[in-house]
């Protein structure tokens, strides 16, 4: 009785120390998500991090509105390009916790997010332009052109942002959920 007995605690002990071993592997991939969705968007890999996003949140904002949602559209154009170029180095991502809910596959992770302020704006870039005639892209492009210049020689503030991204499991694998 005394072998069975010790048999079926030790097997109980085995259960319960490898469903705390999934649950603490689970931590690492959740946080790995939630920073590599945040990258992304710091290097303006829109698409990427679009791609990251859960089936729902898919079905309900398509690629174009995101990308406009987020940030700006991926583009070629070498104004854009500088612009990402300049921007990402003055990011920086800290993850300060991430929690999940077994039952309902989900996760939060908190974070704070050091980024140029997303506020910021150059409204007198836009006045130059309009006051040069400039149209639709051209007068983008200008205004791009004064948004990177400004972030180069450091006179958009740079911020610290608390945010919690949530996350969803489908299919084995965690995805971002897109809060509207």
């Amino acid at each position: 009785m005394n072998r069975s007995l010790s048999i079926f605690l030790g097997l109980g002990l085995l259960v319960l120390a490898s469903s705390q071993c999934k649950k603490t592997d689970e931590v690492p991939v959740i946080k790995e998500t939630a920073r590599n969705y945040w990258d992304a968007l710091f290097r303006g890999q829109t698409r990427a991090a679009y791609e990251m996003l859960d089936s729902e949140s898919q079905g309900f904002i398509v690629f174009p509105d995101y990308a406009r949602k987020v940030g700006l559209y991926p583009s070629s154009i070498k104004e854009v390009r500088d612009y990402w170029e300049v921007y990402y180095p003055l990011t920086e991502i800290q993850i300060q916790s991430a929690t999940f809910d077994r039952k309902t596959k989900t996760a939060v992770v908190s974070l704070v997010l050091t980024q140029p302020d997303p506020k910021w704006f150059p409204d007198d870039a836009v006045a130059e332009a309009e006051s040069l005639g400039l149209e639709e892209g051209e007068k983008g492009r200008f205004v791009l052109r004064a948004m990177t210049e400004a972030l180069r020689e450091g006179t958009v503030p740079v911020v610290k942002i608390a945010e919690n991204t949530r996350l969803i499991k489908e299919e084995d694998e965690w995805r971002i959920v897109f809060t509207r």
